[in-house]
Order: C-alpha cells, then structure tokens, then sequence
C-alpha cells in the first residue's frame, strides 16, 4: 500500500432547508467535499460543469474548485468535507476530475445521477460518518477515517443510473458490510443479492479489487483491532464478537493483517484494564 493513508474527515452535515428565490453563491473551498443531493430545484455549478436537473445528484468538488449555488425551495442534502494530503487531484474545473494514490491514477467525474437504493446507502453512510465525528477518542477518530474511505470509494464505483448486476453488487456489498461480524456464508448474502457466487466473485473483484472473503476478514480485523483497544474485553470474547469461534486461528489471521498478536495490540494500545 505504500503510504497506507485514509482522508481524515473534518465535518458530516445534513442539510434540510428551504431557499428563497435569491442571487447564486460561489464558494471557495480548502478542503475537498463529496456530497449527495437528495432534492431541490434551481441550479448549481461545479467549476465551469453546470449539474443535472435529475435527482439523486452524487457529486465530487475537490479542493479550490469554485461551486455556484443557485438552489431554490426545499431541499435536502448530505455533504461532508475532508483532507487527504496522498491524495492527488488534477483538475481544471471540467467535467473530469483526475486522482491518483500510491501511483494507481483514475479518471471520475464531477458527477453522478444515481438510483434510489444507492442514495440511501449513501445517506446511511453519511449518517454513520456523523456519530463516529461526535465520538470522542482514537475509536471514533479510525471509523471516521474508516465510513469516509468508505463513501469515497463508493463515489468512485457508483455508476450513473446503474445497471441490474451492479444494484445487486451494491446490495450485497451493503449487507456484508452490516452483517461482516455474523457467521452468516459468503453463499447465502449472495442469494439475498440475486446473484450467483460465481458471478459475486468476478464482479465484486472487479468493482473493489479484493474477493468477498477479504473483504469481510479486512472489515472482522478492522472491528477487532478497535474492541482491542478501546474495551475490556478478553481475546476470546472479541474473537467470537467478529464471527470467529476459535480464538487461535482469530489470532493467527489478526497476526498476519497486523502484524502483531492480539495481546500485543492490547498491551500498546489498550486504555483500560482488562476483564478480570
């Protein structure tokens, strides 16, 4: 991974207001922002791209890029900004915005209309951001770090509309990262998608450069290595709370994502004492 680096979020709004008819107005940001519009009419412009009409609008306004905001009537919104100092934009305030991280480079636009179902998968992520913003302490600081990676990547494999198998790719990426901690199969997420494990497996590595099994064991580590350090609770009860019944082999799969052992997690990060 290189630089192994996550944006660092700065602020998650849910914005429901209504605006009068009135003179557009530009801002200048120093951060960059992702945001979803759920509803309002008027207009807005990104840099020199003036946005659809069509809603849900997704959309991408990286830093120093202006954005005219001439909505009118009620609207509804979720934006968050955040800082990524690896992260680096090209963009000449047109319809494509250039991005590249440890040499890997990616073209996205300024952006997306997309369905309902995404939306609202949007929404909720936008929500989590918020809590883990208002939680004090290093657990709250890594899964806000952790749900804004997770909107932006969802930014970037969002498709304009979509299509059937990718709804169905985003369904089961959605449970499996709700239900990533339960001893639920692979197999059965899938079926509740309406797709076959065999054309699971092609287009989630595909869409997230990684098989359903290494995604679920990177989300099982990341929730572990955040009850290891933030709670009282021995190995094996942590093993069994992120879908391990063995507590030797958690060990061994935690050793081999970390690079250290649990216990050893615990004794240089853990802020309280133990269950006795």
């Amino acid at each position: 991974m290189g630089s192994a680096s996550s944006p660092q979020p700065l602020v998650s709004v849910n914005n429901a207001a209504v605006h009068d008819n009135r003179e557009p107005v530009t801002y200048h940001h120093q951060e960059h922002y992702l945001g979803i519009l759920l509803r309002g009419g008027g207009s807005y412009r990104s840099g020199s791209v003036v946005m659809p009409s069509e809603r849900p609008l997704f959309a991408f306004t990286p830093a120093g890029r202006a954005d005219v905001n001439g909505l009118v009537g009620p609207t509804m919104s979720w934006y968050a900004g955040f800082t990524w100092p690896e992260l680096v934009v090209s963009d000449d305030g047109g319809p494509e915005i250039g991005i590249e991280l440890d040499g890997q480079r990616l073209s996205v636009p300024a952006f997306k209309v997309v369905d309902s179902e995404i939306a609202a998968q949007v929404t909720r992520r936008f929500a989590l951001l918020r809590g883990a913003l208002a939680r004090p302490g290093l657990a709250g600081l890594m899964q806000a770090r952790a749900v804004m990676l997770d909107i932006v990547t969802a930014y970037i494999d969002a498709p304009s509309g979509g299509s059937a198998s990718h709804r169905a790719v985003v369904r089961f990426h959605e449970l499996l990262r709700r239900r990533s901690c339960e001893r639920v199969s692979i197999e059965s997420l899938a079926e509740s998608s309406g797709l076959t494990s065999d054309h699971l497996r092609e287009q989630f590595h595909k869409r997230f450069g990684m098989r359903p099994v290494e995604y679920r064991t990177a989300l099982r580590m990341a929730r572990a290595r955040e009850l290891l350090s933030s709670s009282a609770l021995k190995v094996g009860d942590i093993a069994a709370k992120v879908g391990y019944p063995d507590p030797l082999y958690f060990s061994r799969v935690f050793k081999q994502h970390f690079g250290m052992a649990p216990r050893d997690m615990i004794q240089r990060y853990r802020m309280i004492p133990s269950d006795p």
